[in-house]
């Protein structure tokens, strides 16, 4: 696929224009969680400038706020590779998110919602 022909970040139209580091970060995260990009892999830059039809530089500051997310690890003689997480990992992130939804729907339960969030959300129903 050429990165002409790639296709749009989902729900891409209903927003105002992103920089190119952005759309750089959400396409490499995107392959990086979908699988395309295993655990473990060396990221090669050109590869993603050309998969992503930006330039260098949004690509190299992608990969900079990826690292500082934890889905990248710097390597010691420069470059990034995919992290690969330990299942403990993984359990403590699904457990923690667990507790975070628990949290904020209590508090969306005893603050309720304004009218146009809910005028939104039943547009969206």
């Amino acid at each position: 696929m050429t990165p002409a022909s790639a296709p749009p970040i989902a729900g891409e139209e209903d927003r105002p224009p992103l920089s190119q580091t952005v759309k750089a970060q959400l396409a490499l995260r995107e392959l990086i969680l979908g699988g395309e990009l295993k655990p473990g892999a060396r990221i090669a830059e050109l590869w993603l400038v050309e998969r992503l039809g930006v330039s260098r530089t949004p690509v190299r500051l992608a990969l900079v706020r990826l690292a500082e997310e934890g889905l990248l690890d710097a390597l010691p003689n420069g470059g990034y590779a995919v992290k690969d997480f330990a299942e403990s990992d993984i359990v403590d992130a699904i457990e923690l998110r667990g507790t975070l939804e628990g949290l904020a729907a209590r508090m969306a339960a005893e603050r309720g919602i304004g009218s146009v969030l809910r005028s939104e959300a039943r547009d969206v129903l």
